[in-house]
């Protein structure tokens, strides 16, 4: 039975009415389809995956070949992003036509567990499998920096809910990274699951205390508020430093000395300039490490 809900069908109308035959599914992925999470989860924006047939008539923009829009529909921002089942086949395909992760895409729509078929045929069998999916450790963990980035700058912005709501961003990315580093076979991108799985390898001491603790804060905020101290920003570069000395230890995928890290920051995504001024402020712990 396919996902009923008066505000997902206002927008499969919107989009058939933009699209039409040339949509060949269309899949919600996040947490607003996610019907493990508590009843009070805070679910304002909604991402969708819509399967075309071919991607030349949907209008991109200038700066970019990705196919995506985003609307605002009954005070919910939505996320629409485009692409087609060729483009699934291998990493390389995929990366000229969407933003997100290769392996984590396919795991959200190849998954019934990750994502929900709203309209159109099940694609699922004609995506590759993900038994022996290889993951690029260092394009997920760039994910998850990418939301520390933004919440640093949305923060010297004066715009603190959208700073706290990108932290908790970077937070589950970051638990879906260290789930999948521990155990390849982990296939959940639900928060609840990653959740879990953090506190078995927690548990274990595979996975630092402070970041299980910071991952159970983020939890709480996406439900209720008040959540984090009233030095939000304090803390939270307290636990980005967590992050840098234990990469700086080689207790993440691979080790990152000090020149080679502030390397990385800067070729990715925009050059996250925000985490390279704050680890400019580390050079002295990372060479007492070397």
């Amino acid at each position: 039975m396919l996902y009923v809900d008066p505000l997902i069908q206002k927008l499969i109308g919107t989009l058939k009415a933009q699209y039409g035959d040339n949509i060949i599914a269309i899949y919600g992925i996040g947490s607003y389809f996610d019907s493990t999470l508590p009843s009070d989860w805070r679910k304002n924006d909604l991402d969708v995956l819509v399967i075309v047939e071919d991607l030349e008539p949907v209008p991109k923009k200038e700066w970019t070949d990705v196919r995506f829009e985003t609307l605002e529909l009954d005070a919910h921002k939505v996320w629409v992003g485009f692409n087609t089942l060729e483009a699934y086949e291998s990493k390389e395909k995929f990366a000229a036509h969407s933003f997100t992760n290769y392996q984590w895409s396919l795991l959200e729509l190849k998954n019934p567990h990750n994502s929900r078929q709203l309209y159109g045929i099940n694609i699922r069998a004609q995506l590759p499998e993900v038994i022996d999916l290889e993951f690029d450790y260092d394009d997920i963990f760039a994910r998850a920096l990418y939301h520390f980035d933004k919440s640093i700058q949305k923060e010297r912005r004066q715009k603190l809910a959208e700073s706290k709501r990108a932290f908790t961003k970077g937070v589950f990315k970051l638990g879906f990274y260290l789930s999948i580093l521990h155990n390849k076979t982990f296939s959940r991108t639900s928060i609840k699951q990653i959740d879990r799985k953090i506190h078995q390898l927690m548990k274990k001491g595979k996975v630092d205390r402070k970041i299980y603790e910071m991952l159970a804060e983020c939890i709480k905020y996406r439900r209720v508020k008040p959540a984090f101290s009233e030095n939000f920003a304090r803390d939270r570069n307290q636990f980005l430093v967590l992050l840098f000395t234990l990469l700086a230890k080689g207790e993440f995928h691979r080790r990152m000395r000090y020149a080679e890290l502030t390397q990385y920051l800067a070729t990715t995504f925009s050059g996250l300039k925000h985490l390279r001024k704050l680890l400019e402020t580390l050079k002295s712990r990372f060479n007492s490490l070397d």
